[in-house]
Formats: structure tokens, sequence, C-alpha cells
């Protein structure tokens, strides 16, 4: 008998360290399973940051309701910032900004990121613009050209890719 209640301890004891064990995994899962939905909802707050930055320009001079056109200093700061983002990424994207059907500027692999005659078109217009006079009711030069703006987002990486702007 005092063998048998001795086993039969044994037996318990086992039960409840399996026990403990098993809580013990489920514990580690649920955790890493929250931790990875955390990182992804990072992720996804970081690239929403990231394309908002651009996405502010985005439908820019198409006419709809307190549509306010592009000017050649909001290009300017555009090609600055796309420039920024492929000279040192913030995200895994490389972002081409194309002007009436052609691309200004060059994805960061090839180490130029905007052509001597993109700055010179940009210089002219703001310098016909500053020429002319300054109409207060729209707060633009009147001489001052408008552009109108798409920017397009990858839909398999959520990320924009490509700044689409033309003429008015």
């Amino acid at each position: 008998m005092e063998n048998a209640a001795k086993a039969l301890l044994i037996a318990g004891g086992v039960l409840i360290g399996m026990l403990i064990l098993t809580v013990a995994v489920y514990f580690y899962r649920a955790m890493g399973a929250n931790v990875t939905r955390i990182r992804e909802d990072m992720d996804k707050v970081s690239i929403a940051e990231f394309n908002q930055v651009y996405l502010n320009y985005d439908n820019r001079g198409y006419g709809g309701p307190g549509d306010k056109p592009l000017s050649s200093q909001d290009i300017a700061t555009l090609i600055n910032m796309v420039n920024d983002q492929n000279e040192h990424p913030k995200q895994p994207t490389s972002i081409i900004i194309i002007y009436n059907g052609t691309t200004i500027n060059k994805d960061a692999s090839n180490g130029n990121f905007i052509s001597v005659n993109t700055l010179n078109w940009l210089n002219n217009d703001r310098q016909d613009a500053i020429n002319g006079p300054y109409n207060i009711t729209t707060g633009m030069y009147q001489n001052a050209k408008e552009y109108k703006c798409k920017v397009n987002v990858n839909p398999s990486t959520l990320l924009v890719y490509e700044i689409i702007i033309d003429n008015i």
C-alpha cells in the first residue's frame, strides 16, 4: 500500500508538471501571436504615415471641390521629398516622378536623382510666376503655371511608387 501511495503521488506530480508545461506553451504561443500582430499593426501605421506625405498631393488639379492645383514650388517640394526617399530610404521603395510622360528622376540605384533640364524648367516657371502680378484671392501669382498630380500606390507593397504630374 505504501508503494501504491508513492506511485499515485509520482503520477499526480507528473500530471501537474504536464499541466504547467501545457499552460506555459499556451501563453508562449499567445504572446508570440500578439507580438506578431502588434508588429504588423506598427508596419501598417508606418506605411500609412509614409504614404500620406505623398498622398497629400494626390488628385490635385483635377477640378474637384476645394481643389488647388500644384505650383512649380509644390513640384520642387515633391521632387526633394522623393529624392530624399530614394537616397535615404525610410521604406523599401523607390519612387519615380513622371512629368508629361517623361520620367524626370531616376531610381537610387543609378545615382542620378534629377536632371538639369528639370531644374531649369522649374526655375523658369517660378521666375515667370514671380515676375507677374500676385493674386491675393487665389494666393498665387497670375502667371504661375498650374499642374495636376496623380499618386500611385503599389498594390502588393501598399507603398507609393509613382507620381504623375501633368500641365493643366
